[in-house]
């Protein structure tokens, strides 16, 4: 019985030792392939390398915030969403990983979800942008008359005119305008959608005068 306790020790230590030395090395070898799809621009290598070494390394923050960007660069919503989500639960603190996460769910219509890191990014650096996601989010989630108060407030924020919200028309497909003009789009369509056309217009309008070539207000003028 002694000796084969001893045959088993020396069996794990062995064990461990040959797992230790193949962490090492499938790090190593995918840190070299990282950095060579970096320098080729291949993000979906670059994302797989990294993949890989967080197999061993769960929970490098460093290599967790390259690929959520990564995975924001490709589109990718959803994958952007879960990586985000991870990095939160390591750090709550992560103001950059929380603003990921709440614009991958605010795209992915998880509105509740959205509304409360949208919430707590505003507290934290009163960014307009985030007040308009608020007021958004507020709607999405049946609140409708709650989140048109908050996007009227911003047409009385001068930091309004100076912040700015990406809009996503569709697949890669992103421009970026004044939050102030996408508040007036807001309130645009709002009335708009209760009928009152002329209203509507007139918000369209004052979307225009801060973003002339924001293209959803000019296709509802047209």
């Amino acid at each position: 019985m002694k000796n084969l306790l001893i045959i088993l020790l020396a069996f794990s230590l062995v064990s461990c030792s040959y797992h230790n030395k193949y962490k090492k090395e499938s790090i190593r070898h995918n840190r070299l392939v990282l950095a060579n799809a970096f320098s080729t621009g291949d993000r979906q290598t670059a994302i797989a390398a990294i993949q890989n070494i967080l197999a061993f390394d769960t929970v490098n923050m460093g290599l967790l915030d390259t690929l959520s960007k990564l995975y924001v660069q490709l589109d990718d919503l959803g994958s952007a969403y879960q990586t985000a989500s991870k990095m939160i639960k390591i750090d709550t603190a992560n103001l950059d990983a929380l603003e990921v996460y709440g614009t991958m769910a605010s795209r992915l219509n998880k509105s509740t979800e959205a509304l409360q890191a949208f919430t707590k990014l505003y507290n934290k650096k009163k960014n307009t942008a985030f007040l308009y996601e608020i007021g958004v989010q507020s709607f999405n989630t049946g609140n409708p008359q709650s989140g048109k108060i908050v996007i009227e407030s911003l047409l009385n924020m001068p930091q309004a005119l100076k912040d700015v919200y990406v809009v996503r028309l569709g697949p890669s497909n992103y421009i970026s305008v004044p939050v102030i003009s996408m508040a007036y789009y807001f309130l645009g369509t709002w009335e708009e959608i209760n009928g009152n056309k002329e209203k509507a217009k007139e918000y369209y309008r004052n979307s225009l005068n801060f973003a002339p070539d924001f293209s959803l207000p000019l296709a509802k003028l047209r």
